[in-house]
């Protein structure tokens, strides 16, 4: 048996994966505690799993405003990834305290890519750990690029020379390397070794191993993916937040009509639609079909959606209640 830490930040679909690989591992007898913002701590806490504050800028944005703003921001195509860098950096050595009082009587330490201090603290306490990624894009292979929303187009011309991404990713990174200077400021004050590469790519991976946290459907393994990754699929969880009222509704909605188009945005996402629901619900009634439309926090993103017994509105629902039953059109 073990003592393991966890450290992982950002929306549910960041920390439910961890949530269920917590569970798995105290199904083998181990003992897990999971480091992240306080306003996970009552969801953590209810899966019977141990809860410690790792301190980040996420604890900021507690109400659906604050939320909505923050995920408009950093949801800029160009903008967004170092905004939401930079206001990780605010808070980096409140998040080096909290996870060196974490690792305490720790054997043993799983980190996601914005746990940014726990590289550097398991190789200072020489704690073996493994880093893990939610997303093959994050790997960003030069044989299996992502899509990059700043410029979508460069993905048309990676079959005349793969090797253009090389350049361009060395680029990036060393563009973004300034981004994390509080990082390598933190390191040099408490006199610990920095990242072994820029800690937004290269530098987040442990040379114990990483997770590719999904299947190889998703994306298949390529020769420039960190050295010894192993893919274990999605780690599945769901939290069901609905009332038992609501859920009932739903399933009569689900039980008196053809099979719905079921419209939802990820816990993130949801905060920033937009018109995504308003035009879902034109193209739905275009087509004469049903519809469940999960729309999160803001009422006003379906305000002006005329009601009808064709659409179902709820805020949230887990989504192996209603995945399994939507429409299947392939």
């Amino acid at each position: 048996m073990a003592n393991i830490l966890v450290t992982c930040f950002g929306s549910f679909g960041d920390l439910y994966p961890y949530i269920a690989l917590s569970k798995s591992l105290q199904q083998r007898g181990h003992v897990v505690k999971i480091g992240s913002a306080l306003i996970y701590q009552s969801v953590i806490e209810s899966e019977g799993i141990l809860f410690t504050h790792v301190r980040t800028a996420f604890d900021k944005y507690s109400t659906p405003d604050a939320t909505r703003e923050f995920i408009e921001r950093i949801f800029d195509p160009v903008k967004g990834g170092k905004l939401l860098t930079l206001e990780i950096m605010m808070f980096i050595e409140d998040m080096y305290k909290d996870t060196i009082t974490a690792i305490e009587h720790i054997d043993f330490v799983i980190s996601n890519p914005l746990a940014y201090t726990t590289p550097i603290v398991c190789r200072d306490k020489e704690i073996p750990w493994i880093s893990t990624v939610l997303a093959p894009m994050f790997f960003l292979s030069v044989y299996d690029p992502p899509i990059l929303a700043a410029a979508p187009w460069l993905r048309k011309i990676h079959s005349l020379s793969p090797t253009l991404y090389r350049t361009l990713f060395k680029l990036i990174a060393s563009t973004t390397k300034t981004w994390v200077k509080p990082l390598y400021q933190l390191c040099d004050h408490y006199k610990i070794t920095p990242p072994y590469g820029n800690p937004l790519f290269k530098g987040q991976y442990s040379p114990y191993g990483t997770l590719a946290m999904f299947p190889d459907y998703f994306a298949e393994p390529q020769i420039d993916w960190p050295e010894n990754t192993k893919m274990v699929g999605f780690p599945l969880f769901a939290s069901e937040v609905a009332t038992s009222e609501e859920q009932t509704n739903l399933q009569k909605f689900i039980q008196t009509g053809e099979a719905p188009i079921v419209f939802a945005l990820g816990s993130a996402a949801v905060n920033a639609a937009g018109e995504f629901y308003r035009i879902s619900a034109k193209i739905v009634r275009r087509l004469k079909r049903r519809a469940i439309m999960v729309y999160g926090a803001h009422d006003e993103v379906i305000s002006e959606i005329k009601p009808g017994n064709d659409i179902f509105f709820i805020r949230y629902i887990a989504y192996n209640k209603v995945f399994p039953k939507a429409l299947n059109i392939l």
